[in-house]
């Protein structure tokens, strides 16, 4: 994005956990279907008894023991 909205404050830009990209391009067929592949990987690891590998919460307490994600990878 070469310049930002002028509804951004420079207090936003200035933040280091703070990404902007334009709104379109979550639109892109391409990132779409990277999001299926997430999300569907997100459910078989939890189906499987393991961690999602990128969970929004990490303070949530499961109500069944869940396995860590990396330990997913090696089976």
């Amino acid at each position: 994005m070469s310049t930002a909205p002028a509804a951004i404050t420079a207090r936003i830009l200035e933040l280091e956990n703070v990404t902007l990209t334009p709104h379109y391009g979550a639109g892109a067929i391409e990132a779409r279907e990277e999001c299926v592949i997430t999300v569907v990987g997100a459910i078989e690891a939890i189906v499987r008894g393991f961690w999602p590998p990128f969970p929004i919460n990490r303070d949530v307490r499961p109500r069944f023991p869940l396995r860590p994600w990396a330990e997913l990878r090696e089976t």
